[in-house]
Protein backbone atom coordinates (compact mmCIF):
# COMPACT_ATOMS: atom_id res chain seq x y z
CA UNK A 1 0.00 0.00 0.00
CA UNK A 2 2.69 2.55 0.68
CA UNK A 3 4.15 2.70 -2.96
CA UNK A 4 0.76 3.02 -4.25
CA UNK A 5 0.33 5.86 -1.93
CA UNK A 6 3.51 7.71 -2.80
CA UNK A 7 2.54 7.17 -6.55
CA UNK A 8 -0.98 8.99 -6.12
CA UNK A 9 1.30 11.72 -4.17
CA UNK A 10 3.49 12.30 -6.77
CA UNK A 11 0.73 12.79 -9.58
CA UNK A 12 -1.00 14.80 -7.23
CA UNK A 13 2.04 17.04 -7.00
CA UNK A 14 2.66 17.11 -10.26
CA UNK A 15 -0.23 19.78 -11.21
CA UNK A 16 -3.38 19.79 -13.74
CA UNK A 17 -4.15 20.23 -17.27
CA UNK A 18 -5.51 23.49 -17.90
CA UNK A 19 -7.48 21.74 -19.99
CA UNK A 20 -8.57 19.57 -17.94
CA UNK A 21 -10.58 22.37 -15.62
CA UNK A 22 -12.07 23.81 -19.18
CA UNK A 23 -13.80 20.65 -18.92
CA UNK A 24 -15.65 21.08 -16.08
CA UNK A 25 -12.90 19.21 -13.85
CA UNK A 26 -10.36 21.10 -11.53
CA UNK A 27 -8.94 20.71 -8.30
CA UNK A 28 -10.30 22.80 -5.39
CA UNK A 29 -8.48 21.62 -2.08
CA UNK A 30 -4.59 21.88 -2.20
CA UNK A 31 -2.24 18.13 -2.19
CA UNK A 32 -1.31 17.54 1.30
CA UNK A 33 1.72 15.39 2.54
CA UNK A 34 2.38 15.26 6.45
CA UNK A 35 4.41 13.11 9.05
CA UNK A 36 4.67 12.99 12.53
CA UNK A 37 3.07 11.26 15.68
CA UNK A 38 0.13 10.08 17.12
CA UNK A 39 -0.49 9.22 20.99
CA UNK A 40 -3.23 7.49 22.72
CA UNK A 41 -5.56 6.95 19.95
CA UNK A 42 -7.84 3.39 20.51
CA UNK A 43 -8.33 0.61 18.23
CA UNK A 44 -11.41 -1.40 18.16
CA UNK A 45 -9.73 -3.89 21.16
CA UNK A 46 -9.72 -0.89 23.31
CA UNK A 47 -5.94 -0.75 23.38
CA UNK A 48 -4.43 2.36 23.65
CA UNK A 49 -1.64 3.11 21.07
CA UNK A 50 1.05 5.66 19.81
CA UNK A 51 2.66 5.47 16.71
CA UNK A 52 4.58 7.74 14.11
CA UNK A 53 2.08 8.15 10.77
CA UNK A 54 2.28 9.57 7.82
CA UNK A 55 -0.83 11.62 5.87
CA UNK A 56 -1.56 11.46 2.34
CA UNK A 57 -4.54 13.39 1.18
CA UNK A 58 -4.18 14.45 -2.71
CA UNK A 59 -6.39 17.40 -3.95
CA UNK A 60 -10.08 17.46 -3.83
CA UNK A 61 -11.45 16.91 -7.34
CA UNK A 62 -14.34 18.88 -8.15
CA UNK A 63 -16.86 18.44 -11.48
CA UNK A 64 -19.45 20.94 -11.94
CA UNK A 65 -21.56 21.81 -15.01
CA UNK A 66 -23.72 24.92 -15.12
CA UNK A 67 -26.51 26.27 -16.74
CA UNK A 68 -28.78 29.01 -16.77
CA UNK A 69 -31.64 27.19 -14.90
CA UNK A 70 -29.28 24.20 -13.48
CA UNK A 71 -25.93 23.63 -11.52
CA UNK A 72 -24.40 20.19 -10.81
CA UNK A 73 -21.19 20.12 -8.17
CA UNK A 74 -19.37 16.56 -7.37
CA UNK A 75 -16.28 16.70 -5.81
CA UNK A 76 -14.26 13.58 -4.20
CA UNK A 77 -10.87 13.57 -1.94
CA UNK A 78 -9.21 10.11 -0.60
CA UNK A 79 -7.10 10.39 2.13
CA UNK A 80 -4.14 7.73 3.41
CA UNK A 81 -3.37 6.58 6.71
CA UNK A 82 0.34 4.96 6.77
CA UNK A 83 1.46 3.88 10.24
CA UNK A 84 5.38 2.90 11.10
CA UNK A 85 4.83 -0.20 13.31
CA UNK A 86 1.26 -1.39 13.38
CA UNK A 87 0.54 -1.18 9.43
CA UNK A 88 -2.42 -3.36 9.74
CA UNK A 89 -3.95 0.18 10.87
CA UNK A 90 -3.19 1.17 7.23
CA UNK A 91 -6.32 2.84 5.38
CA UNK A 92 -7.71 4.66 2.84
CA UNK A 93 -10.06 7.11 3.85
CA UNK A 94 -13.01 8.46 1.50
CA UNK A 95 -14.79 11.79 1.73
CA UNK A 96 -17.46 12.86 -1.41
CA UNK A 97 -20.33 15.47 -2.13
CA UNK A 98 -22.66 15.81 -5.10
CA UNK A 99 -25.59 18.94 -5.27
CA UNK A 100 -27.65 19.70 -8.09
CA UNK A 101 -30.18 22.99 -8.24
CA UNK A 102 -32.66 23.62 -10.71
CA UNK A 103 -34.34 26.89 -11.08
CA UNK A 104 -37.97 25.39 -11.74
CA UNK A 105 -39.32 28.87 -12.15
CA UNK A 106 -38.21 32.47 -10.92
CA UNK A 107 -39.76 31.57 -7.82
CA UNK A 108 -39.44 27.88 -7.20
CA UNK A 109 -36.32 26.43 -6.31
CA UNK A 110 -35.29 22.54 -5.83
CA UNK A 111 -31.96 21.10 -4.44
CA UNK A 112 -30.79 17.96 -4.19
CA UNK A 113 -27.14 17.37 -2.22
CA UNK A 114 -25.31 14.01 -0.69
CA UNK A 115 -22.63 13.84 1.60
CA UNK A 116 -20.73 10.73 2.04
CA UNK A 117 -18.02 10.02 4.35
CA UNK A 118 -16.02 6.64 4.86
CA UNK A 119 -13.17 6.42 7.47
CA UNK A 120 -11.14 3.79 9.67
CA UNK A 121 -10.77 7.09 12.22
CA UNK A 122 -14.36 8.91 13.57
CA UNK A 123 -13.02 10.86 16.16
CA UNK A 124 -10.31 12.93 13.73
CA UNK A 125 -12.82 12.29 10.22
CA UNK A 126 -16.14 13.73 11.80
CA UNK A 127 -16.70 17.58 11.51
CA UNK A 128 -16.91 18.25 15.41
CA UNK A 129 -16.87 14.95 16.54
CA UNK A 130 -16.92 15.33 20.92
CA UNK A 131 -16.65 11.41 21.48
CA UNK A 132 -13.67 9.68 21.55
CA UNK A 133 -13.91 6.97 19.47
CA UNK A 134 -11.88 4.12 18.76
CA UNK A 135 -10.52 3.04 15.06
CA UNK A 136 -12.91 0.94 13.72
CA UNK A 137 -14.61 1.35 10.29
CA UNK A 138 -17.86 4.29 9.97
CA UNK A 139 -19.68 4.80 7.00
CA UNK A 140 -22.20 8.17 6.69
CA UNK A 141 -24.02 9.46 4.08
CA UNK A 142 -26.70 12.12 4.37
CA UNK A 143 -29.32 13.04 1.80
CA UNK A 144 -30.84 16.37 1.67
CA UNK A 145 -34.11 17.43 -0.59
CA UNK A 146 -35.47 20.48 -0.53
CA UNK A 147 -38.30 22.66 -2.43
CA UNK A 148 -38.59 26.49 -1.86
CA UNK A 149 -40.91 28.81 -3.11
CA UNK A 150 -40.24 32.46 -2.95
CA UNK A 151 -43.79 33.88 -1.90
CA UNK A 152 -42.67 37.19 -2.83
CA UNK A 153 -39.14 39.11 -2.17
CA UNK A 154 -39.22 39.14 1.67
CA UNK A 155 -41.34 35.54 2.21
CA UNK A 156 -39.95 31.76 1.32
CA UNK A 157 -41.86 28.55 2.34
CA UNK A 158 -39.93 25.34 2.08
CA UNK A 159 -40.16 21.73 2.49
CA UNK A 160 -36.96 19.61 2.96
CA UNK A 161 -36.64 15.73 3.54
CA UNK A 162 -33.26 14.27 5.41
CA UNK A 163 -31.61 11.47 5.71
CA UNK A 164 -28.58 9.63 7.25
CA UNK A 165 -27.68 6.18 6.75
CA UNK A 166 -24.35 5.78 9.22
CA UNK A 167 -22.85 2.79 10.81
CA UNK A 168 -25.08 2.17 13.77
CA UNK A 169 -28.41 3.29 12.34
CA UNK A 170 -30.59 5.47 10.45
CA UNK A 171 -32.84 8.10 10.58
CA UNK A 172 -34.87 10.57 8.64
CA UNK A 173 -36.79 13.62 8.97
CA UNK A 174 -39.70 16.42 7.31
CA UNK A 175 -39.42 19.74 7.49
CA UNK A 176 -41.43 22.49 6.81
CA UNK A 177 -40.25 26.66 6.97
CA UNK A 178 -41.28 29.47 6.23
CA UNK A 179 -38.40 32.36 6.20
CA UNK A 180 -39.43 36.10 6.40
CA UNK A 181 -36.30 38.52 5.50
CA UNK A 182 -36.47 41.87 7.04
CA UNK A 183 -33.85 44.98 7.04
CA UNK A 184 -30.80 44.30 4.41
CA UNK A 185 -29.18 41.12 6.05
CA UNK A 186 -31.91 39.91 8.47
CA UNK A 187 -33.84 36.71 8.27
CA UNK A 188 -36.46 35.05 11.04
CA UNK A 189 -37.07 31.54 9.99
CA UNK A 190 -39.91 29.33 11.70
CA UNK A 191 -39.90 24.86 11.06
CA UNK A 192 -41.82 22.45 12.26
CA UNK A 193 -40.10 18.66 11.99
CA UNK A 194 -41.33 15.42 12.37
CA UNK A 195 -39.03 12.80 12.59
CA UNK A 196 -39.16 8.17 13.38
CA UNK A 197 -41.17 7.24 15.81
CA UNK A 198 -43.54 10.52 15.95
CA UNK A 199 -40.66 12.65 17.16
CA UNK A 200 -41.54 16.75 16.81
CA UNK A 201 -39.47 19.71 16.65
CA UNK A 202 -40.26 23.26 16.86
CA UNK A 203 -38.03 25.72 16.44
CA UNK A 204 -37.41 29.32 15.30
CA UNK A 205 -34.35 31.36 13.87
CA UNK A 206 -32.99 34.36 13.52
CA UNK A 207 -29.57 35.40 11.54
CA UNK A 208 -28.35 38.73 11.19
CA UNK A 209 -25.07 39.77 8.58
CA UNK A 210 -23.96 42.72 9.17
CA UNK A 211 -21.85 44.18 6.61
CA UNK A 212 -19.42 41.93 5.42
CA UNK A 213 -17.52 41.91 9.12
CA UNK A 214 -20.29 40.29 11.79
CA UNK A 215 -22.32 37.65 11.21
CA UNK A 216 -25.13 36.62 14.38
CA UNK A 217 -26.87 33.41 13.98
CA UNK A 218 -29.64 32.30 16.96
CA UNK A 219 -31.75 29.13 17.23
CA UNK A 220 -34.24 27.52 19.73
CA UNK A 221 -36.59 24.91 19.69
CA UNK A 222 -38.23 22.80 21.72
CA UNK A 223 -38.54 18.72 21.22
CA UNK A 224 -40.97 16.19 21.59
CA UNK A 225 -39.76 12.47 21.97
CA UNK A 226 -42.10 10.92 24.53
CA UNK A 227 -41.06 13.55 26.88
CA UNK A 228 -40.17 16.86 25.61
CA UNK A 229 -36.40 18.85 26.35
CA UNK A 230 -35.15 22.32 24.41
CA UNK A 231 -32.55 22.70 22.15
CA UNK A 232 -30.47 26.10 22.21
CA UNK A 233 -27.76 27.19 19.49
CA UNK A 234 -26.34 30.65 19.22
CA UNK A 235 -23.13 31.60 17.34
CA UNK A 236 -21.24 34.70 16.63
CA UNK A 237 -18.57 35.44 14.17
CA UNK A 238 -16.34 38.73 13.59
CA UNK A 239 -13.81 39.36 11.04
CA UNK A 240 -10.82 41.36 12.00
CA UNK A 241 -9.09 42.42 9.12
CA UNK A 242 -8.20 38.98 7.32
CA UNK A 243 -9.16 37.04 10.57
CA UNK A 244 -12.09 35.91 12.00
CA UNK A 245 -13.05 35.40 15.24
CA UNK A 246 -15.92 33.25 16.35
CA UNK A 247 -17.90 31.85 19.53
CA UNK A 248 -20.80 29.89 20.55
CA UNK A 249 -23.11 28.05 22.70
CA UNK A 250 -25.20 24.96 21.80
CA UNK A 251 -27.24 22.75 24.31
CA UNK A 252 -28.43 19.40 21.58
CA UNK A 253 -28.79 16.08 21.38
CA UNK A 254 -25.62 14.78 19.85
CA UNK A 255 -22.81 12.28 20.06
CA UNK A 256 -21.25 14.12 16.83
CA UNK A 257 -22.49 18.04 17.16
CA UNK A 258 -24.15 20.54 15.81
CA UNK A 259 -24.67 21.72 12.52
CA UNK A 260 -21.96 19.13 11.65
CA UNK A 261 -22.25 16.18 9.23
CA UNK A 262 -23.61 13.51 11.52
CA UNK A 263 -26.86 14.33 12.12
CA UNK A 264 -30.28 15.27 10.47
CA UNK A 265 -30.99 18.73 10.42
CA UNK A 266 -34.48 19.22 11.85
CA UNK A 267 -34.59 23.02 11.24
CA UNK A 268 -32.65 26.40 12.51
CA UNK A 269 -29.35 24.47 12.03
CA UNK A 270 -30.35 22.31 15.25
CA UNK A 271 -29.85 18.29 14.43
CA UNK A 272 -30.87 15.01 15.98
CA UNK A 273 -28.32 12.45 15.01
CA UNK A 274 -28.85 8.92 14.32
CA UNK A 275 -27.83 7.70 17.96
CA UNK A 276 -29.87 10.97 19.61
CA UNK A 277 -31.29 10.17 22.78
CA UNK A 278 -33.43 12.29 24.90
CA UNK A 279 -31.16 11.43 28.04
CA UNK A 280 -27.97 12.81 26.70
CA UNK A 281 -28.04 16.28 27.01
CA UNK A 282 -24.50 18.08 25.28
CA UNK A 283 -23.70 21.20 26.28
CA UNK A 284 -20.69 22.63 24.01
CA UNK A 285 -18.82 26.17 24.51
CA UNK A 286 -16.69 26.75 21.55
CA UNK A 287 -14.30 29.30 19.60
CA UNK A 288 -12.40 29.42 16.77
CA UNK A 289 -9.78 31.74 14.91
CA UNK A 290 -8.89 31.33 11.36
CA UNK A 291 -7.75 33.36 8.81
CA UNK A 292 -4.38 34.95 7.49
CA UNK A 293 -2.45 37.17 10.43
CA UNK A 294 0.25 38.10 7.67
CA UNK A 295 0.59 37.95 3.55
CA UNK A 296 1.83 34.21 3.75
CA UNK A 297 1.06 33.25 7.29
CA UNK A 298 -2.36 31.60 8.07
CA UNK A 299 -3.51 30.24 11.18
CA UNK A 300 -6.62 28.01 12.25
CA UNK A 301 -6.87 27.72 16.26
CA UNK A 302 -9.98 26.00 17.58
CA UNK A 303 -11.09 24.62 21.22
CA UNK A 304 -14.68 23.27 22.69
CA UNK A 305 -15.60 22.57 25.79
CA UNK A 306 -18.43 19.70 26.47
CA UNK A 307 -20.15 18.76 29.42
CA UNK A 308 -22.59 15.61 28.62
CA UNK A 309 -25.15 14.38 31.09
CA UNK A 310 -26.54 11.07 30.94
CA UNK A 311 -24.09 8.73 29.39
CA UNK A 312 -22.43 6.03 31.39
CA UNK A 313 -24.69 7.56 34.12
CA UNK A 314 -22.45 10.13 34.97
CA UNK A 315 -21.32 13.48 33.35
CA UNK A 316 -18.59 13.48 30.96
CA UNK A 317 -16.82 16.11 30.51
CA UNK A 318 -14.58 16.72 26.63
CA UNK A 319 -12.10 19.04 25.86
CA UNK A 320 -10.85 19.23 21.99
CA UNK A 321 -8.12 21.58 21.01
CA UNK A 322 -6.63 22.00 17.64
CA UNK A 323 -3.62 24.45 16.31
CA UNK A 324 -2.67 24.35 12.52
CA UNK A 325 0.20 26.69 11.00
CA UNK A 326 0.86 27.40 7.58
CA UNK A 327 3.81 29.51 6.02
CA UNK A 328 3.61 30.26 2.33
CA UNK A 329 7.08 29.86 0.54
CA UNK A 330 5.49 30.25 -2.63
CA UNK A 331 2.04 31.20 -4.29
CA UNK A 332 1.76 27.44 -4.21
CA UNK A 333 3.11 25.54 -1.47
CA UNK A 334 3.22 26.60 1.89
CA UNK A 335 4.66 24.08 4.88
CA UNK A 336 2.44 23.76 7.97
CA UNK A 337 2.27 22.81 11.59
CA UNK A 338 -0.82 20.81 13.14
CA UNK A 339 -1.68 19.81 16.79
CA UNK A 340 -5.01 18.41 17.74
CA UNK A 341 -5.67 17.08 21.53
CA UNK A 342 -8.35 15.51 22.79
CA UNK A 343 -8.94 14.72 25.91
CA UNK A 344 -12.48 12.93 27.68
CA UNK A 345 -13.40 12.28 30.97
CA UNK A 346 -14.26 8.63 30.99
CA UNK A 347 -15.06 6.55 28.05
CA UNK A 348 -17.20 3.17 28.30
CA UNK A 349 -14.48 1.77 25.82
CA UNK A 350 -11.71 1.56 28.43
CA UNK A 351 -13.81 2.41 31.72
CA UNK A 352 -11.43 5.80 32.38
CA UNK A 353 -10.27 9.04 31.72
CA UNK A 354 -8.46 8.92 28.25
CA UNK A 355 -6.52 11.29 25.86
CA UNK A 356 -5.15 11.58 22.72
CA UNK A 357 -2.31 13.78 21.02
CA UNK A 358 -1.18 14.44 17.65
CA UNK A 359 1.51 16.14 16.10
CA UNK A 360 2.42 16.43 12.45
CA UNK A 361 4.26 18.77 10.15
CA UNK A 362 4.78 18.47 6.55
CA UNK A 363 3.57 20.50 2.93
CA UNK A 364 0.50 21.66 1.17
CA UNK A 365 1.08 22.32 -2.57
CA UNK A 366 -1.98 24.20 -4.09
CA UNK A 367 -2.56 22.79 -7.96
CA UNK A 368 -6.15 24.64 -8.39
CA UNK A 369 -6.49 26.30 -11.84
CA UNK A 370 -6.61 29.44 -9.51
CA UNK A 371 -3.32 30.94 -7.65
CA UNK A 372 -3.73 30.91 -3.57
CA UNK A 373 -4.40 34.67 -3.51
CA UNK A 374 -3.61 35.09 0.44
CA UNK A 375 -6.75 36.53 1.03
CA UNK A 376 -10.06 35.53 3.39
CA UNK A 377 -13.08 37.10 1.65
CA UNK A 378 -16.05 35.39 3.96
CA UNK A 379 -15.54 33.33 7.28
CA UNK A 380 -13.03 30.27 6.82
CA UNK A 381 -14.28 26.32 7.21
CA UNK A 382 -12.12 23.89 9.48
CA UNK A 383 -10.16 21.88 7.64
CA UNK A 384 -10.43 18.31 7.58
CA UNK A 385 -8.56 17.04 10.14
Amino acid sequence: MRPIAKGIAVLALMGANPAFAQDGFRFTLPAEVTIGRDYGFLVHNNQKLSDTITMIRPPQLTFSNKSPRTDFTASYQPEIELFDNHRDLNALNHTGSASFTARITERLLFNVTNDALMTQDPTRSIAGSLAFLPRQSFKQNMAHVAVNYAVNRRNTVGINFDNVAATGGVRNAGTVFLAHAFGRMQTVTATYSRLEANAQFVGVAYQNQFGQDLMVHLSTGLLKDRGENYLLSGQVAKRLRAVWVGGGYNRFFSTFGTSISGGVPIGNDLVLPVDAGRTNVYQVLSTEVSGRVSSRVGLEMAAAVTKNSGTAGRDVNNVSCRFKLDVGITERLKILADLQLYNQSFTDYVGSAIARRRYLAGIQFDISPRRNLFNVPKPTKPTQR
